[in-house]
């Protein structure tokens, strides 16, 4: 635990529903035939954009020390 309260963020939130899209799409793709490279293309951009959203929340407050001064 990084000591920091547990909420979310706006931009971890919308990179939960971009993932949770990402993960529908991926699975919608191949029961739609002619349009499953470009839904599956959408679906790899959009865990791309979650992941990025997420990096860029997470990565300054894992590596920075914990706000509470405890160890860990």
């Amino acid at each position: 635990h990084t000591g920091r309260q547990l909420v979310a963020s706006r931009p971890t939130t919308l990179a939960y529903l971009a993932l949770s899209a990402a993960a529908t799409l991926r699975v919608v793709a191949p029961l739609l035939g002619n349009s499953e490279a470009a839904l599956i293309d959408s679906a790899g951009l959009l865990w791309a954009l979650a992941f990025l959203l997420f990096i860029q929340q997470y990565l300054p407050i894992l590596i920075a020390p914990r706000p509470d001064g405890r160890p860990g």
